[in-house]
């Protein structure tokens, strides 16, 4: 196994681990592609673009931004009229994405292959709707992370 590949396994860990009762995404890159059982209460995380950071940290060893995406999806049963019922499941949305924000902010140092990573919230796309028009009962939040680690050039 390679360094990211050690990396990618531990964060797909530590979300299972923090985010239990939550069903694993097929397609966290297209959440409206999942089966609607998934999206009741789904989790997955999706790799983003890597950039060279041109930071020098030692001889011919520059470091690499790698940007990973964790998808939230959650169901709501609340009829149209029903805002507290939609509201409330937003809510719970966003203290999930608490939670995982939490978990790798006490402990941004992910530990891959005897190399370490640093690990770090960016930002979040808000609420969204997983579907367009007629289907809106599907919510998600997008998380945006990037993790920092070395590389030998």
């Amino acid at each position: 196994m390679s360094i990211i590949s050690d990396f990618l396994d531990t964060i797909e860990t530590r979300l299972a681990a923090v985010l239990t009762g939550h069903n694993v995404l097929s397609d966290p890159y297209q959440p409206s592609q999942n089966s609607e059982l998934l999206l009741v209460k789904g989790q997955g995380f999706s790799i983003g673009q890597r950039t060279n950071t041109n930071r020098q940290i030692g001889c011919n060893v520059s470091t690499i931004e790698q940007q990973t995406i964790v998808t939230l999806t959650q169901k709501h049963f609340a009829m149209e009229q029903n805002r507290a019922g939609k509201y409330t499941v937003e809510k719970e949305l966003l203290e999930f994405a608490q939670l995982v924000i939490e978990d790798f902010e006490t402990n941004v140092s992910l530990v891959a292959s005897g190399q370490v990573a640093k690990f770090l919230y960016v930002g979040d796309s808000g609420i969204e709707k997983v579907f367009e028009g007629e289907r809106d009962n599907f919510l998600m939040i997008r998380l945006n992370f990037a993790f920092e680690y070395w590389k030998a050039i």
